[in-house]
């Protein structure tokens, strides 16, 4: 038996440090903080202050936090430091959640030879690796996957499926 023809789907070293979803979220913080500002008139400028000050400093951390992860999960795909999954997809579950407002996401949990993986939908832009879901991944499918510490680093799909 040969070996089994895989196409690339992800791969953390050519990953963007920063992602443009994390990226308007942050910009979405700073322009809601400033509108509260603006619209303190029936609050004291000291507490819009405040508020936009707290607001800005988590936005700074959760890009740092974001930044630091990415990073980590580019030189561990890049050096090779990570251990490999390949075989047949089990156990996959996708799971829709509905949020406040109208915001949802999606978690897939899957196994591939007893390894446990999880990828929850754009939100989880901090985890540094593959966090897609509605990907090829699915029940049944063939992949060969790269990670460390419970993040995807390199995924591949056998070809024919996806």
């Amino acid at each position: 038996m040969g070996a089994i023809p895989y196409r690339l789907i992800f791969d953390a070293a050519t990953q963007p440090i920063v992602d443009r979803v994390f990226v308007g979220v942050f910009v979405l913080i700073i322009v809601v903080s400033a509108i509260c500002i603006l619209a303190g008139q029936r609050m004291r400028l000291k507490y819009g202050v405040a508020i936009l000050s707290v607001m800005v400093v988590g936005g700074f951390a959760m890009l740092g936090i974001s930044i630091h992860n990415r990073m980590e999960c580019k030189q561990w795909a890049r050096s090779g430091d990570y251990q490999i999954a390949e075989g047949v997809v089990e156990n996959f579950v996708r799971t829709r959640h509905s949020g406040n407002k109208g915001s949802s996401y999606t978690i897939e949990t899957f196994t591939v030879q007893r390894v446990g993986f999880r990828c929850k939908s754009g939100i989880d832009v901090f985890n540094g690796g593959f966090h897609e879901t509605e990907s090829p991944v699915n029940q049944g499918v063939q992949v060969k996957i790269a990670y460390k510490n419970e993040r995807i680093l390199k995924l591949w799909v056998a070809d024919g499926n996806g």
